[in-house]
């Protein structure tokens, strides 16, 4: 290896350092606690998903790490860590085939140092792990032999791969050129053939069995989506969001991963250039331009979110070292490119760090104190995982069919199960109990306002703040359980007296309250809920990605 070489490795280490202990800092989306939560429900036989449920059987010992959510969601991270960095050394060794060392190297740095990806590339979600997946049959393609067990690695991978996520079909299509370009290539083009098809139908079979194993541990799902099937699926994830459905954050992306923009470009327009002047290296240009063709899924998929870069981009990042490649980029300016994309990471570096984090663990350890067992809750995303999370994702997509299902998901559930608990982490939740506008259902809407108080910060608990007298009041309880009585003096609650403190047991339904004197009573959850001692953070437990 070269001088460059080696300090191009040397900034690739800074930045992995960087991105591992940012794992341990960083603030935890909200998608995260949601992956988190199909594995319990999968442990607790409440699990009723089909699709991209992969990671419960890979990620089933994360319930067993002590400290609660966080310290899980974390531990799941580190582990992505370590798939990213599998990916990088895929992406190393893939651009080995068709350029030197240091461009591979150069593909490498402009993947991982791109804004994006060094902030999402180990988030606790499908996405790193298709990528590795994903990777791997690239490199398998493009890079290896095709003996026995090079094809039986790619039937895994590509099984696996559909069964962590759908949308490893935006590799189809450049998968599928790479094995035409390896049968044109090829001597016994036969046999090759053969070979390949008998790859793709073991992938076939593989993930078909492994759904059908799924899919009897399945519980029947209380509402059924309009969009629960794979084709409805589809049609909602590739085809609803018109042309280029996330260009506001494309722009951002760019700015984040400049450099390693600049570099995917410049390689773009080398390999262009090569297929069109350059006949004898022709097919290597075409198989690079192939690389690219992931990112066309920017045009019309409506989830390519941050965390969607760290996916789509580890193929075309060998476009940036083709284009250092073709165009013989001297030592110097490569420096530059290395202390240019590690001055960018140091400065996201420091972006990331905020008290949001401390907030996400000030909730979780105060809902467990709370409430020592698990309780069916309501939220946006399933923040608190080891508890039976009731209601749906409320993602923009979870919202759609929650929309176009009209059905009142709040009160459906409030019918058939008893949940006292809230956390009040989504603005249409928030809205709702505040008794604002909100996307939510009227019916919903005035279930949540209806039944919920504040408890300590962002959690609420189930209650209500009447006004009373002398002249008996009915009220309505959506919650059935133990209540305490919070008022200045007795009230008489259907025909039994209880004085401040007081335990009361209320049933689902209509009661009967009144008062000798004029008071606001506030009957809340459970026998005197604890509280904890310090104050509540006032800042939001979420915040963008």
């Amino acid at each position: 290896m070269r001088a460059v070489d080696y300090i191009l490795i040397g900034a690739l280490t800074i930045i992995l350092a960087l991105q591992l202990h940012l794992q341990f800092v960083q603030k935890i989306n909200w998608d995260e606690f949601f992956y988190l939560s199909h594995i319990y429900d999968a442990q607790n036989g409440r699990l009723d998903k089909a699709l991209q449920m992969g990671h419960v059987y890979l990620f089933g010992w994360l319930t067993h790490v002590p400290g609660g959510e966080m310290a899980q969601i974390t531990s799941g991270r580190i582990v992505m860590w370590a798939v990213q960095l599998g990916t990088i050394i895929l992406i190393v060794r893939t651009a080995c085939k068709f350029m030197s060392l240091t461009a591979a190297l150069v593909s490498a740095l402009c993947f991982l140092g791109f804004g994006f990806i060094f902030i999402h590339g180990t988030s606790f979600r499908a996405d790193p792990l298709a990528a590795f997946l994903m990777m791997f049959a690239v490199y398998v393609l493009a890079a290896t032999e095709l003996n026995f067990r090079d094809l039986a690695s790619l039937s895994v991978a590509l099984a696996l791969g559909v069964f962590v996520t759908i949308k490893v079909i935006l590799f189809a299509p450049l998968l599928a050129i790479l094995a035409l370009w390896r049968l044109y290539e090829s001597e016994t083009k036969g046999t090759l053939l053969c070979k390949f098809v008998a790859a793709a139908l073991a992938a076939l079979t593989l993930c078909l069995m492994a759904l059908a194993a799924h899919r009897l541990t399945l519980q029947p799902p209380q509402i059924v989506q309009p969009s629960s099937s794979l084709s409805a699926t589809f049609k909602t994830i590739f085809l609803s969001g018109g042309l280029f459905p996330r260009m506001a954050l494309m722009k951002v992306g760019l700015f984040s991963g400049l450099l390693s923009s600049i570099l995917i470009g410049l390689g773009i327009a080398a390999a262009l250039w090569a297929a069109s002047t350059d006949k004898r290296n022709r097919k290597i240009a075409l198989i690079m331009l192939a690389m690219g063709i992931p990112l066309l899924s920017f045009v019309f998929y409506r989830n390519a979110y941050p965390y969607f870069y760290a996916f789509i981009l580890p193929s075309a990042a060998l476009l940036a070292g083709y284009g250092v490649h073709r165009l013989n980029i001297s030592k110097p300016i490569l420096l530059g490119v290395g202390l240019l994309v590690s001055a960018n990471v140091l400065w996201i570096y420091g972006t990331r760090i905020d008290e949001t984090r401390a907030v996400q663990a000030q909730i979780l350890a105060a809902v467990h104190k709370i409430f020592p067992e698990p309780v069916h809750y309501f939220d946006r995303n399933g923040t608190i995982a080891s508890f039976p999370k009731a209601g749906f994702f409320m993602s923009s997509w979870g919202l759609r069919n929650y929309k176009l299902n009209g059905v009142s998901r709040f009160n459906h559930e409030l019918s058939r199960i008893t949940i006292p608990l809230i956390i009040d982490n989504s603005p249409v939740i928030s809205a709702a109990l505040r008794g604002e506008p909100s996307e939510l259902s009227e019916t919903d809407a005035k279930v949540l306002n209806g039944n919920y108080i504040p408890h300590w910060g962002h959690i609420w608990v189930a209650g209500k703040t009447l006004s009373v007298s002398d002249n008996p009041v009915r009220f309505h309880m959506a919650v059935p359980g133990t209540y305490t009585l919070e008022a200045e003096k007795s009230a008489t609650i259907n025909q039994e007296t209880y004085l401040p403190g007081n335990i009361v047991v209320l049933e689902r339904g209509e009661s009967v309250i009144s008062s000798s004197i004029q008071q606001t009573i506030t009957l809340r959850w459970g026998d005197n809920l604890n509280r904890p001692k310090f104050e509540a953070s006032d800042l939001p437990i979420f915040g963008a990605f």
